[in-house]
């Protein structure tokens, strides 16, 4: 059973399902001190199987949230390279946008976190309606669609 894309709750209550439905190794005629030793080392089990279907939850998450990280990091460093490119010939991105002062530039900036922190909390909300990989893909497409201009030729590299 895969466990991608699925609440710890859920992980634990279809964990829980499964091991109800195992056979009982329990006899009528046992010692009733035996049937608790066997229920506590089953639960015992349990505990175990549920840490594990949590951690390795976890460790997936941990690996994505980390390069989700890696890049808007490298993103917000591509956009100070940006910034200072080209300053000593005088044809730096300011210049270029209309000689911004650092208010219009830290603007500039903004426009990009501003929207993704507001956005983001929809996303994940909607991440638990349907599937990650539609919601990506839709994202996706959406991207291109908003940005692709059919006037403009392609750029092809040879």
């Amino acid at each position: 059973m895969r466990y991608d894309h699925v609440s710890k709750k859920e992980a634990a209550t279809r964990i829980e399902s499964v091991s109800d439905s195992l056979p009982s190794k329990e006899s009528p005629s046992e010692d009733p001190r035996t049937s608790d030793v066997a229920s506590s080392r089953a639960q015992q089990q349990h505990e175990v199987l549920l840490k594990t279907a949590y951690r390795k939850m976890d460790v997936r998450l941990l690996v994505i949230y980390c390069l989700i990280e890696l890049f808007m990091k490298l993103s917000a460093r591509n956009i100070t390279n940006v910034a200072i490119i080209n300053l000593e010939q005088g044809t730096g991105i300011k210049q270029q946008l209309g000689n911004l002062t650092s208010a219009q530039w830290a603007w500039v900036l903004s426009i990009f976190y501003y929207p993704y922190m507001v956005f983001e909390p929809f996303s994940t909300i909607a991440v638990k309606w349907c599937r990650p990989n539609r919601w990506m893909s839709r994202i996706m497409i959406s991207w291109v669609r908003a940005t692709h201009d059919p006037r403009k030729p392609r750029l092809i590299l040879t």
